[in-house]
């Protein structure tokens, strides 16, 4: 008899094998009161405090830097996905790929690595603050100054992106982080680049004709089943 689990967030009853709740969406809870990572060392560097979040492809853990007290936040694949070679050469496409851009308002990547159950992670900055939906759910819209302020600095860092041939293709507000930083609320962060796209090579991690991000937020060229390029107008900048 194949076992079944309840969706933390609409108690939908489903299989306990899926990653996602087939009724809401909801990324399904995994069990943390005996996490093996809290209290572990990784990459000789890192130790794990506590558990932060869960996301639909990974685990986010506190952290800190055992030599320079420095506070990180780690990243750890999903078991199920860390069986997945679409899925790890996503997450380390995400690690490569914000590495590479040199722009304040991009996560800044410390180390990737793997713990010692053989899962890829990622250590980041850890950011104080919130993102966009959770204050868009709270606030319901935001005012034309807060508004352009966000717009802004997310444009700066997508002009950084694409300076170097990178498009975010899945640019909605989950993935727009509002954090403190030298005293400035709403101080931007673009996070999730594990679907960018390299747009000045043909190489493609996914099949000719699939879409990839949120409908909800695709560019025109998205939704119609185009090239999606540095040019690519999100449905974001409709908030």
């Amino acid at each position: 008899m194949t076992s079944t689990i309840h969706c933390a967030g609409c108690q939908h009853a489903y299989i306990a094998t899926a990653l996602f709740c087939p009724n809401c969406g909801r990324p399904r809870q995994h069990e943390t009161s005996t996490d093996p990572l809290i209290g572990r060392i990784l990459g000789e560097r890192f130790l794990v405090q506590e558990l932060l979040g869960q996301g639909g492809s990974g685990t986010i853990y506190r952290a800190e830097h055992v030599t320079l007290r420095r506070k990180v936040a780690i990243k750890v694949l999903h078991n199920e996905l860390s069986r997945d070679d679409l899925a790890i050469e996503r997450f380390r496409r995400e690690a490569t790929t914000v590495a590479e851009i040199d722009n304040e308002h991009i996560v800044e990547i410390h180390d990737f690595g793997r713990t010692p159950d053989g899962r890829l992670y990622l250590a980041m900055e850890l950011l104080e603050g919130e993102t966009l939906d959770t204050v868009l759910a709270r606030e319901t819209q935001l005012s034309i100054e807060r508004a352009a302020d966000i717009l802004i600095q997310v444009g700066e860092a997508l002009m950084e992106a694409h300076a170097i041939g990178y498009v975010h293709r899945d640019l909605r507000p989950r993935n727009i982080y509002l954090a403190v930083r030298r005293g400035k609320a709403n101080f931007i962060k673009l996070l999730d680049f594990g679907l960018a796209k390299l747009a000045r090579t043909e190489q493609a991690l996914t099949e000719a004709n699939t879409l990839m991000g949120t409908s909800g937020y695709f560019s025109p060229e998205q939704a119609s089943g185009r090239e999606a390029g540095r040019s690519s107008m999100s449905g974001l900048f409709l908030l």
